[in-house]
């Protein structure tokens, strides 16, 4: 109960063997100190000249009744009571009843704080100025203020104190009526009034302070009239028992934890925009005028009990904190004109099941969803350029994502990828239309990723985007794009195919290391080079396609790719390669005919065992991708935005062969083929989805014989949007020897000059001439 006192100790020590050390102890006793007593009361000098003036300092603690005289008299000056100090009489919980003079001027911050016992006070006419919580913990019931104080009075059966000059409410006690007059409540005017169960505001005032209410933790409910403009910092903070409160459109600024551990709030009404719980039974049209224009820091945080926010369209940002603990809110509606969610804005809000964030939020904050343990989707606006890399740190039953966001960077570490502490769970991840970049190590890691969606918006796939999503099983790259970083879909182990596009110019580094499962390659005629170890670690290639303007394949492309059996190359000059760019030479190397010289005597190409001719390529420069086999052609074609049927024609010579029609879901509206030509079993057939596009089979072919082909795509009033062609010559297929055994029929095959073994039907590729 009386004010600290530090008291200095110094003690010099010397003298340790091999030398002297000094040795400086610094303690701080803490005593309470004063300058004298005068009974139940001590008193601290504030003037020692003309005029002497002294303030109470503090009082015995077990003082029941004080009564301040207006001058004291110590060592033979007579001084003047002008004040009570700060804490004067703080704690004092016997004290019942006090009385002030008219010689005192100022009431110091929390003077009467805890005075548990005191129900009643007279402030007199003297006093100018109350200092902050000077009643808290209020046990009072009347305050009066004598006649004639010029700054502070009581009036209408108010007991609270009210300074005149701006009408503001400073102090209030149980069951405070404000008068109509009073325009403002200040700062922790009802701080600890823990008794006060309700309160009126009347339509005067127009703000509301800092703390005001601060652990009124009886009061149930507040109505806030149109009046007031602002609620200040903390202002209901611990109301534990406030259950519902309106806050009306006039309101345009909410403090930093308003109602923070307003652990029974379940119907609160932001007409304002800022916060909209709506009852269950509500009907009709709502329509939310504007007015608050950001959720501050803690606003709502350890509200336990909603259950449901919308946040409107005049909210800017919501503020750190929130909603942090509101562990019922299980849906939130975020406005389009929120630009910033703050760090932990929805921490533990272990209800949450999904979360949208508009295309107006441009950052999401440290922690921002943290511990949202049952979040498993959540949409990604396009305006997003900073999402912090702890965002959404364990919130591991997250699964789907749409990104949508269009210039977003990840330019350092894996570490700083907003879901990688989450990425184990996620199965499906999709990009919207207005993606222009996938960033770097975006889904790298990802190992349970089944599904990825990239639109055709997307023109650059990030280093490392998609590194070791070792659950995908197949991918189509959109036209879009122009580049691939480095080790894109390094250890996509589960990938069986994948189709780059012709936009494609350069496959970095590793681009695809370690795809063990993939089992075919197509390297499209627009690329120029492949990468250091592009490839490398392909153990189930079997065939690869190299597109005719491939110049360079650097060190370790194909390395470990020891199934490949056959290669077609189509540039007209030979590539430059490395010794390691393949790790396998007893391959079937197919080369322009009009070229296989320059590829023998190639110093690199010349090392391939067996080099043989073809007469051109199977995969076409416009996105069309022609297979033929000796009767049959696979043709696989791009989906088209605003097509609503695409018509295939095919032609040997001047003659159509067929003609075939699909809508836009791949299935055949219409097939015609020459006449002789069986078209049974065709009708009910549907074209499949291939990536980004569709893919059909045509049967029927005679074998080494040349086709043109044909595709119009058409819109829904049948005009050509888009049309195809190319040419393609059907493999050629010669029985060499015949050879039956007990146990099966063996045909030893030659087709496009590749020796076969047909085994019961079952083909077998040959190295070599020899079987």
């Amino acid at each position: 109960m009386k004010k600290l006192l530090s008291v200095l100790f110094s003690t010099l020590q010397g003298g340790v063997r091999g030398g002297l050390l000094f040795v400086a102890l610094l303690a701080t006793t803490s005593l309470w100190a004063y300058d004298f007593q005068s009974g139940d009361l001590y008193y601290n000098i504030t003037s020692n000249s003309v005029s002497y003036t002294v303030e109470v300092s503090d009082a015995v603690s077990s003082i029941t009744s004080a009564i301040i005289p207006e001058d004291i008299t110590y060592d033979g000056i007579t001084y003047s009571v002008t004040s009570i100090g700060v804490d004067a009489f703080y704690g004092c919980s016997s004290l019942t009843s006090i009385t002030i003079p008219n010689s005192v001027t100022s009431i110091g911050k929390r003077a009467f704080g805890y005075c548990s016992s005191l129900t009643s006070i007279t402030i007199p006419n003297s006093v100018t100025s109350i200092g902050d919580e000077a009643f808290s913990l209020y046990a009072l019931t009347s305050i009066v203020v004598e006649s004639g104080n010029s700054i502070y009075d009581s009036r209408d059966n108010c007991n609270a104190i009210i300074k005149t000059a701006t009408n503001k409410l400073i102090a209030g006690c149980t069951n405070t009526i404000i008068p109509n007059s009073v325009t403002s409540i200040g700062d922790y005017a009802f701080y600890n009034c823990s008794s006060l169960t309700s309160i009126t505001i009347p339509n005067s005032v127009t703000s509301i302070g800092d703390h005001a209410f601060e652990n009124c933790s009886s009061l149930t409910s507040v109505t806030i009239p149109n009046s007031v403009t602002s609620i200040g910092a903390w202002a209901f903070l611990y109301c534990e028992s406030l259950t519902s409160i309106t806050i009306p459109n006039s309101v345009t600024s909410i403090g930093d934890y308003a109602f923070y551990d307003c652990s029974s709030l379940t119907y609160p009404v932001y007409n304002a925009n800022c916060f909209v719980y709506m009852p269950t039974s509500f009907e009709g049209d709502y329509t939310i005028p504007y007015g608050i224009y950001q959720i501050v820091g803690g606003a709502f945080r350890g509200c336990s009990s909603l259950t449901s926010v919308t946040i409107g369209e005049s909210v800017t940002s919501i503020g750190e904190r929130a909603f942090v603990g509101c562990s019922s809110l299980t849906s939130v509606t975020i406005g389009e004109s929120v630009t910033n969610i703050g760090a932990w804005a929805f921490h533990y809000c272990e209800s949450l099941t999904s979360i949208t964030i508009p295309n107006s939020v441009t950052s999401i904050g440290d922690w921002a969803f943290y511990r949202c343990f049952n979040l498993s989707s959540v949409t990604i606006g396009e305006s997003v350029t900073n999402i912090s890399s702890s965002a959404f740190y364990d919130c591991f039953a997250l699964d789907s994502i749409t990104w949508n966001a269009k210039y977003y960077y990840i330019t350092a570490e894996k570490e700083n990828v907003p879901f990688i502490n989450c990425c184990s769970q996620i199965r499906s991840f999709s990009f919207g239309e207005a993606v222009k970049y996938i960033p770097e190590y975006l889904c790298s890691g990802m190992n349970m990723l089944i599904s990825i969606t990239i639109p055709n918006s997307v023109t650059y796939i990030g280093k490392r985007a998609f590194e070791n999503c070792s659950s995908l099983t197949s991918l189509t790259i959109p036209n879009s794009v122009t580049n691939m970083g480095d080790y894109a879909f390094r250890g996509c182990s589960s990938l069986t195919s994948i189709a780059i596009p012709n936009s494609v110019t350069y496959i970095g580094e590793r681009t695809f290391e370690n795809c063990s499962s993939l089992t075919s390659i197509n390297i499209p005629n627009s690329v120029k080079s492949i990468g250091k170890g592009a490839f490398e670690g392909c153990v189930q290639l079997e065939k690869l396609t190299l597109g005719s303007a491939v110049k360079n394949i650097a060190a370790n492309a194909f390395a470990g790719c020891n199934r490949l059996y056959h290669i077609y190359c189509y540039p007209t000059n030979p590539p430059v390669a490395d010794q390691s760019s393949f790790s396998n030479y007893n391959v079937y190397l197919h080369v322009p005919c009009d070229y296989k010289e320059d590829y023998d005597l190639d110093i690199f190409w010349g090392n391939f065992k067996h080099i043989e001719c073809i007469d051109s390529e199977d995969v076409s420069t416009n996105g069309v991708v022609i297979t033929p086999s000796t009767n049959d052609v696979t043709i696989t074609w791009p989906a088209e935005a605003g097509a609503d049927t695409y018509t295939i024609v095919i032609k040997k010579g001047n003659e159509v062969f067929c003609t075939l029609t699909f809508n836009a879901d791949g299935q055949l509206l219409n097939i015609a083929y020459a006449p002789g030509r069986d078209s049974n079993n065709h009708g009910a057939q549907y074209a499949e989805q291939a990536g980004n596009g569709y893919r059909f089979t045509v049967t029927g072919l005679e074998e080494g014989t040349h086709y043109a082909y044909n595709i119009d795509v058409r819109d829904a009033a049948n005009k050509t949007i888009k049309s195809y062609s190319g040419e393609f010559t059907a493999e050629s297929m010669t029985a060499v020897e015949n050879i039956t055994t007990n146990n099966a029929n063996i045909q030893k095959i030659l087709r496009d000059g590749q020796l076969l073994i047909l085994r019961d039907g079952v083909e077998y590729t040959v190295m070599g001439q020899e079987l």
